[in-house]
This record gives structure tokens, C-alpha cells and sequence, in this order.
């Protein structure tokens, strides 16, 4: 997350953000070692760590809507997600009942936004 796509969204009334994979899950998955460094690499995609660090950031600024996408099929589920969120906002002391998390489906649909 680069501080420029970050201050950008630190005062969004509600951010999408992807949460592509969870890194044991992609180290120890079946990717080939060269797929597993494109998606890791800083032109990649977002994993749950940096979507968790970033949504804990984002909560200091007062965020408190957040959808989360593009989850991999082979290397996340929503539950690691949603744990890895909340751990992250229990180790920096913010309340995470205050915070709503959502994930996008690719096979359902999800609750209507309405975005002003």
C-alpha cells in the first residue's frame, strides 16, 4: 500500500480493498515459485496482512466501511480474512465492533451500496 494510494482512501466514506491471499497459504500452495512472486511482489496483489495493516490505518482517520475483494480461491477464504482484520485491530488497540467488514463475492450477490 503506497502512502499516495493511501491518502487517497484515508477519507473515503467506504474503501474496497483486495485481500488477495494469505501468505502461508501461498507459500505452501501449489503455485509455481514464480507465480508466488508476482503476487507478492510490490506490483501484485494485496494480502491479508497488508489489507489488515492498511484497514487498521484506516480506522485511525475514522473509516469504518470496508469491502473486501478479489480473495483468491487457492490461497484465502473470507474466515482467514476476517481473523487476520481482527487480530490486527486487537494488537493496535482498536475496537472492532465499530468496524464493518464485508466480502465481494465473484458467485453472489452482496448487499446494495448506495456510494454518494
Amino acid at each position: 500500500m503506497s502512502n499516495e494510494v493511501f491518502d487517497n482512501l484515508k477519507f473515503s466514506d467506504f474503501v474496497v480493498l483486495e485481500s488477495n491471499y494469505d501468505t502461508a497459504m501461498l507459500d505452501f500452495g501449489k503455485y509455481p515459485f514464480n507465480l508466488k512472486r508476482r503476487i507478492k511482489s510490490a506490483t501484485g496483489h494485496l494480502s491479508n496482512d497488508t489489507s489488515a495493516t492498511t484497514i487498521s490505518r484506516l480506522a485511525n482517520f475514522g473509516q469504518a466501511n470496508f469491502l473486501l475483494a478479489h480473495l483468491s480461491e487457492n490461497n484465502n477464504n473470507e474466515d482467514i480474512a476476517f481473523n487476520t482484520i481482527a487480530t490486527t485491530l486487537n494488537a493496535n488497540n482498536i475496537d472492532a465492533t465499530n468496524i464493518n467488514i464485508n466480502f465481494a463475492s465473484k458467485e453472489l450477490s452482496s448487499e446494495e451500496y448506495n456510494i454518494c
